[in-house]
């Protein structure tokens, strides 16, 4: 340690010990290893050439994985521990969407029939698909008790089921 300059910081010091530890047992400690795996986009774009294409693609990807955590947090944020509320609304419509094909993933998959109703509830039209019994209890120009859930913000309401309960 006696042939170690002292400076101004201390990344001398940290120089000197990785040396040595090269010196004692011929490589790289794994922490610098890792360094190089464990880059900052803005490190790869810093680097230029082929490496900064990567860091631009590894940036995207971050930002579209915190768009989607900051969507869920919202969508979390508007109807968690919203109190369900009854009130009464008018069936305006009931109709079937047919059976279909539609692509999902990989593959063109065939989506059932299913029932839906559009109900109006504080002047707004809402559709919602209740199970079939309930779908065949109810008339157009019925008045029904539904079950809804209204947002904290952006005056959003999501209806929960219809009666009876």
């Amino acid at each position: 340690m006696s042939d170690v300059q002292l400076s101004c910081g201390i990344w001398p010091l940290v120089e000197h010990g990785i040396e040595q530890y090269e010196r004692e047992y011929g490589c790289k400690p794994v922490a610098l290893i890792l360094m190089s795996i464990l880059s900052t986009p803005f490190e790869l774009i810093g680097r230029g050439g082929a490496t900064a294409v990567s860091g631009v693609l590894l940036l995207a990807a971050e930002c579209l994985i915190a768009l989607l955590v900051i969507l869920a947090v919202r969508r979390l944020a508007i109807f968690a521990g919203a109190k369900t509320e009854r009130v009464s609304g008018r069936v305006m419509r009931k109709w079937v969407i047919p059976e279909h094909r539609e692509w999902q993933g990989k593959a063109y998959v065939t989506v059932p029939a299913k029932n839906a109703l559009e109900i109006v509830v504080d002047n707004r039209s809402l559709q919602f698909s209740p199970v079939p019994w309930k779908y065949d209890r109810v008339h157009e120009g019925d008045d029904v008790d539904v079950a809804l859930q209204r947002g904290r913000f952006g005056n959003e309401i999501r209806i929960l089921d219809i009666g009876p309960f």
